[in-house]
């Protein structure tokens, strides 16, 4: 079965750069959501559970951190969030771990980052929240 890997993003460069780092991985079947009302409307109507999130942490509706609480605490999900900020992230916070998040990345995400992340916790269960 195909991994699958939500990315919460509302910039539509961001969204094809995605794409384009994904047609290396034909094993994951990615589903995009722009903001956090539509990310928690999605997961209501998912059959399988989730492997994977990338969440943009300035979203038009809400902000990275309300919206990763909401998937964590209403919504029930165990698979890791990775948050990707344009926002200056403080370098204590960058790659270390959140209790509702695993990593924090500064855009643009590099097509490096994004292969050791999908490696470290698509290809590693045992990496779930």
């Amino acid at each position: 079965m195909r991994k699958r890997l939500l990315i919460i993003e509302d910039n539509p460069l961001v969204i094809h750069a995605y794409q384009l780092l994904l047609k290396d991985y034909p094993n994951i079947q990615p589903l995009f959501t722009e903001r956090g009302d539509e990310t928690l409307t999605l997961l209501d109507t998912l059959a399988h559970p989730l492997d994977l999130i990338f969440l943009d942490y300035g979203l038009p509706d809400m902000d990275g951190f309300v919206l990763a609480q909401r998937l964590r605490r209403q919504k029930g999900v165990r698979c890791p969030i990775i948050v990707i900020s344009t926002n200056a992230i403080s370098p204590l916070m960058q790659g270390h771990h959140h209790p509702l998040i695993q990593r924090f990345y500064q855009k643009p995400l590099r097509s490096d980052q994004f292969q050791q992340i999908i490696e470290r916790y698509l290809s590693n269960p045992l990496q779930a929240f």
